[in-house]
């Protein structure tokens, strides 16, 4: 899923079987059984928005889905809209930042950490996002916030663990973090199982293109960044290979593997 600047800035319906699924994803199921609304490809529709965002230098796209998904919202109080606002907010608060309005962008990220945080029972999914969300924000945040910020993260994940502990989205968060602390606070020593762990698991327990599926191709961009990181040419060859028959058209996969050729 990703673009030609996500991993540069620091960090992309069937009627489900409920027995194949968690019990931490049961309500966005229950809703979509009970529902019909056209979310279906959302995650794809927002991920390619945000790539057309910046090859054409322009976030129309991307902001008539969030009017598309506000319109929806004023006729349906569901869970799963307020979870696709915040993933969109998170992509356009990616783009804010890039484009150096950081002030737009750190008001994005905080809004959107509240509305998830409004969400009752939360599934492994909300927390998932909430962890990726709250990540991104803590680099508005003074040195006397970031670390209960950071610590807020962790709960986060921790909760999304108990619930779904075979989810790939909570692994992937869990390695971003790893990943992005630096190695005198300990970063980096977990990123490669974590990783791994990601894109062994499955990117749905079922079928479902109105739920989230992302994961995988983040997953496969930060392990062969991580290899390149830590010198281990071996490893990185294997990966991009794997990676990039997987997702060809990967800007930051294609980029990473003319350093490694």
């Amino acid at each position: 899923m990703k673009t030609i600047v996500l991993l540069s800035l620091l960090f992309k319906l069937s009627a489900p079987n409920f027995s194949l699924v968690s019990q931490a994803s049961t309500p966005q199921l229950q809703e979509v059984q009970q529902q019909e609304f056209p979310l279906n490809g959302i995650q794809d529709s927002i991920s390619k928005a945000f790539d057309l965002a910046f090859a054409e230098k322009d976030p129309s796209g991307l902001d008539k889905i969030k009017n598309n998904l506000d319109a929806l919202s004023q006729k349906r109080n569901l869970r799963i809209l307020t979870y696709w606002k915040a993933y969109w907010g998170y992509y356009k608060a990616i783009y804010f930042y890039a484009n150096k309005q950081e002030k737009e962008s750190e008001a994005l990220v905080d809004e959107y950490i509240k509305s998830l945080e409004t969400i009752e029972n939360k599934t492994a999914e909300d927390y998932a996002l909430l962890a990726l969300i709250r990540g991104f924000s803590i680099q508005f945040k003074s040195f006397i916030r970031a670390p209960f910020i950071s610590s807020k993260a962790a709960s986060d994940l921790k909760k999304a663990t108990e619930l779904d502990p075979e989810n790939p989205r909570v692994f992937y968060v869990k390695a971003s973090s790893d990943f992005y602390t630096p190695k005198t606070f300990g970063g980096g020593k977990k990123t490669e199982e974590l990783l791994t762990k990601a894109l062994a698991l499955p990117a749905q327990k079922i079928s479902n293109a109105t739920l989230p599926s992302w994961g995988h191709e983040e997953a496969y961009e930060m392990l062969l960044r991580y290899y390149i990181r830590e010198g281990m040419k071996e490893k990185a060859l294997k990966i991009y290979s794997e990676a990039s028959t997987k997702y060809p058209e990967n800007y930051n996969i294609e980029r990473m593997g003319e350093r490694i050729k």
